[in-house]
């Protein structure tokens, strides 16, 4: 009859060539290439999980294109409104200008009176 110990000595023994027999088997298949992208490829959620992927980079580009959007639209405003304060300055200056000359009297025509 078997020790306790016996036993554990050969389940710890068998566990191990166990280990290594599955090494050996992987490294002749050629596991860790092909194999293991095949092994993939054929899992059932193999295309749930390429599809979830995909989805969560195209959320990602979509964000960052918003956030250029949002960007350059800011940038746009502020030189519309910087355009837009020149525009008006420039019609102040021309419309007081222009006010100013109809106003003003001319020496030749006071001359002309006396």
């Amino acid at each position: 009859m078997k020790s306790e110990n016996d036993c554990t000595e050969e389940r710890q023994e068998a566990e191990l060539k166990g280990l290594q027999d599955e090494d050996e088997e992987e490294e002749e298949e050629g596991w860790g290439g092909e194999m293991l992208r095949r092994r993939i490829s054929s899992h059932p959620l193999y295309g749930l999980l390429v599809e979830t992927h995909l989805n969560c980079l195209k959320e990602t580009y979509c964000f960052a294109l918003s956030k250029l959007k949002e960007a350059m639209e800011e940038s746009q405003l502020k030189s519309m409104a910087f355009i837009n304060r020149m525009h008006w300055q420039l019609r102040e200056l021309t419309t007081t200008g222009a006010a100013a000359t109809a106003k003003k009297p001319t020496t030749s025509s006071s001359n002309d009176k006396n």
